[in-house]
């Protein structure tokens, strides 16, 4: 008889790993906290939008293997996501070419480095002075826009790797991510999986092959093995009381290296209006304005933009509650689009913020690189003992570092190796 296999949480990577474990045989028991599965893939279907809208993950970045082999499995569409990307500043429209000027410079003085430092450090050594204040500020805007790193402790090799290697094409799937999800998860229910929601894992009591885990409602559950797939965030401080899970006896090496990666948070604005009032070339939008990145959703003509606020920016409002993130989002798109506020407002058609923080067993977005955070994933990345192992796309160790892909992997590498464990 194969072990039996306890998943606290029901994301991409749980799912995964639960999918290729019981498939082989194993009993697998999911404990997820949330009412909900997909973990920080979320996609809203209600009366309120047209369509599906994503709340968390939205897009599938470049030609990933194991993302689209699963789409293709369970039969959902996907599509490219069009569009140019422009760059504001004061209302003015930029050309590509003027606020990527410097880049080839800075991507030759990237791979000159030696030794690895922080983002903001290469900067000032690097590229100080008027004549690059436009680029630097390029660099921070791709870097908390795109990656929700903080360049004061965001790796320079990494990002470095990251943008070397960029795809290009970005997609998205048919009917929101919440298909691969369902896909997922019912592929594990017909393989003998249960799965637990609203189900929070607060003390995990082990040794070598003998799990015992506690919830609140004082329902225990027992099993041979445990993958936790929680977000990273969840392990760096038991301040986060809701999230933070007690291992007894402690895992004092593993809880250390989560410090060491990064984690971004991000607050999503989504805005349906009841027309399309940009120009429908239009995929991506930078801008200096308080909500400053926006995307569209070309080439569909669904006339919803999205807007990405990270934390740092969060920071310089005047006030963080719904309504005032709404009205700084309007004001922002007004600027962008030389467009009155009021007659904006008068467009409005339905809107949702989405403040990840907020969300008690994600607590942010997702995961980047600071320097050391190489070292943290291969500590994590090895199982306890043959008894406790971690997946979650924050210890995926390839260049698509805070995707959904690297959640999948990360599930599929951390069942194999209990598979190996054997």
């Amino acid at each position: 008889m194969n072990d039996s296999i306890i998943i606290i949480g029901a994301g991409a990577a749980g799912l995964m790993a639960a999918k290729e474990l019981s498939v082989k045989g194993y009993r697998v028991t999911i404990l997820e906290a949330n009412n909900r599965l997909g973990g920080r893939i979320w996609t809203i279907n209600n009366d309120s939008f047209l369509q599906p809208v994503e709340a968390g993950a939205e897009f599938v970045h470049g030609n990933l293997k194991l993302t689209q082999q699963l789409l293709k499995e369970a039969n959902i569409a996907y599509y490219v996501a069009g569009g140019k990307m422009l760059h504001y500043e004061n209302g003015e429209a930029k050309k590509q070419d003027d606020f990527t000027e410097g880049w080839d410079e800075l991507m030759e003085k990237m791979h000159q480095l030696k030794a690895d430092i922080t983002v903001a450090e290469f900067l000032n050594k690097s590229f100080s002075g008027d004549k690059y204040e436009s680029l630097r500020q390029s660099v921070q805007a791709f870097a908390e826009g795109f990656d929700l790193a903080d360049i004061d402790k965001a790796s320079v090799f990494a990002l470095r790797d990251e943008w070397s290697h960029e795809d290009g094409k970005q997609y998205r799937v048919e009917g929101g991510y919440h298909g691969l999800i369902n896909y997922l998860a019912e592929t594990c229910k017909k393989n003998g999986c249960i799965i637990e929601t609203s189900c929070t894992v607060r003390e995990v009591h082990w040794k070598k092959n003998e799990v015992k885990i506690c919830t609140p409602t004082r329902k225990d559950f027992v099993s041979n093995k445990v993958i936790v797939t929680v977000p990273v965030s969840a392990l760096q401080s038991k301040l986060n009381a809701e999230a933070a899970i007690t291992f007894t006896p402690s895992i004092h090496e593993i809880l250390h290296a989560a410090k060491m990666i990064g984690y971004g948070t991000v607050t999503k604005i989504l805005l349906q209006f009841n027309e399309v009032f940009w120009n429908k070339d239009v995929g991506f939008i930078l801008s200096n304005e308080p909500v400053p990145t926006w995307w569209t959703q070309s080439p569909q003509s669904y006339p919803l933009l999205t807007g990405w606020l990270r934390e740092a920016r969060m920071k310089k409002l005047e006030n963080t509650d719904t309504a005032s993130i709404l009205e700084g989002s309007l004001q922002s798109l007004a600027s962008i689009f030389k467009i009155n506020v009021r007659k904006l407002k008068q467009k409005l058609t339905a809107s949702s913020v989405i403040d990840w923080s907020k969300e008690p067993f994600a607590l942010g977005g997702y995961s980047y690189n600071m320097i050391g955070s190489s070292t943290a994933r291969k500590i994590m990345n090895m199982p306890i003992q043959q008894t406790i192992f971690f997946a979650g796309e924050a210890l995926y160790e390839g260049r698509d570092v805070g995707t959904v892909e690297a959640a999948l992997v990360s599930g599929r590498d951390a069942a194999e190796k209990v598979m190996h464990v054997q």
